[in-house]
Parts: structure tokens; C-alpha cells; sequence
């Protein structure tokens, strides 16, 4: 990836190179170099699903970046986007802007699905509304699955239209299944309903995109982001 921004903006194949973490900061150093000077357009890098990261390699790709905007205080050429569901609580960037995107409300989930496979039942559209919770990506996957095909919605077929989203969403509840608290607190906010917060369990799965915490009397609450989750861990 950082390897081509010292092509002038154009998309070359790279090629995979091994490299300790020396090797790997010049590397970054180069490419941030290479393609301040000669590049024709301004760039930006996008690095998506940090929390997935390794440390070291999210910590040396802050410093080489942070190290390329002291050395040019006139102004940078490059900038890098970081995404993920939840900012590191070390990460200092220079120039750190947060944006935070919210799931679509019901409204917003409706109006997206009607736009993309036109009307549909209204119990049908509460259904897909309640199914995909709103969340952007599953909004538009499950669009497209029911644009495609309209002589059912069961539970099954919106899971298997699911497509590269869904193999998403199951990579990371097999990741935090794999610490058995975790998988008995998911399977226990598979019912949908919500639950008290329990900090030790519920922070891990939070960062993981899974739980998200809603308004409740007295203590905090979470519950399961999208019935799709809950449909997986069931």
C-alpha cells in the first residue's frame, strides 16, 4: 500500500517484501518522502480496522507520519485516514481530527433500502430495519440481497446475502469467541434485549463493533448492535 505513493498517484502491484521494524519505519519514511516530492496530487492513505492492527505497526506507522509533518511544517501532501470502531487510547497524531459516524436511524435505514429496491410492506421494511440495526454496511448489503431477490426474507437468506460484510462480522465474533466469557456474554445478549453493562465483558465487544450501549433507567446499558449479529451467535 505505501508503496505506491511514491507512483505519481497511480495504482502499480506491489510487491511483498519482509522487513523488521527498522526496515519497515524507513519504508514508511521513503514513501512518505517520495511522494511529497513528486507525486501530482494530494494523497491520503486509509487504513481501516485498526483495532486489528498489530500495536507495533500502528505505533510506527503514527511516528513515521507524525516525524514527516515536523519535517515539513510548510504543509503536508499526505495524510493518513485511520478507521476502526473505536480510537486507541495511546493514539496522538499531530493535527488528530475525530469523526465519530453513527448507525441510521430506523427512518434513515428505511428510506435506504427503499431507495436502492424501491416500496416494499412496511413489516417487511421494520424487519430489514431491525435486522441490519441501522449499520451502513449491512444496510447496503442486505439492499442489495433483497433487490436481487424478493420471494422471501427469512433469517437464512439475508445471512447468506450478506456476502464479504457478513465474513467480516463472523471473523470478529470468532475473534473475541475465542475468550469464553466473551462468547457467554454475546450468547446471553443474543436475545436483543437490553442488558446492564458489565464493563469487563462488555468494553471487548464494544471495540469490536458487536454490542453497542443504549439509553436504560439507572445503570448504563448494551445490547446487541443488529439482529444479524445475534442470528450468527445463535
Amino acid at each position: 500500500l505505501f508503496g505506491q505513493l511514491g507512483a505519481g498517484g497511480r495504482l502499480v502491484d506491489g510487491s511483498a517484501t519482509a522487513a523488521d521494524r527498522k526496515g519497515f519505519r524507513w519504508g514508511l519514511q521513503q514513501a512518505l518522502e517520495d511522494a511529497h516530492r513528486h507525486s501530482r496530487h494530494r494523497l491520503a492513505v486509509l487504513l481501516v480496522g485498526i483495532e486489528h492492527v498489530e500495536v507495533e505497526v500502528l505505533s510506527d506507522l503514527v511516528d513515521e507520519w507524525s516525524a514527516y509533518c515536523h519535517r515539513h511544517p510548510e504543509g503536508v501532501r499526505v495524510v493518513v485516514l485511520l478507521a476502526g470502531a473505536e480510537q486507541p487510547r495511546w493514539l496522538e497524531m499531530p493535527g488528530l481530527q475525530v469523526t465519530e459516524l453513527e448507525d441510521y436511524s430506523e427512518a434513515e435505514t428505511i428510506a435506504a433500502i427503499v431507495q436502492r429496491c424501491g416500496p416494499l410492506p412496511p413489516a417487511q421494511l421494520r424487519l430489514l430495519s431491525r435486522f441490519t440495526g441501522g449499520i451502513p454496511e449491512l444496510v447496503e448489503a442486505v439492499a442489495e440481497a433483497v433487490g436481487e431477490r424478493r420471494d422471501g426474507l427469512d433469517v437464512d437468506r439475508l445471512l447468506a446475502g450478506l456476502g464479504p460484510v457478513g465474513d467480516q462480522v463472523r471473523g470478529a465474533i470468532d475473534r473475541v469467541a475465542a475468550r469464553g466469557e466473551l462468547l457467554d456474554r454475546l450468547e446471553m445478549l443474543a436475545d436483543g434485549h437490553p442488558h446492564t453493562e458489565w464493563l469487563d465483558t462488555d468494553t471487548p465487544l464494544i471495540d469490536a463493533g458487536l454490542v453497542r450501549r443504549v439509553r436504560g433507567h439507572g445503570l448504563p446499558h448494551v445490547r446487541m448492535r443488529a439482529q444479524a449479529f445475534s442470528a450468527m451467535v445463535a
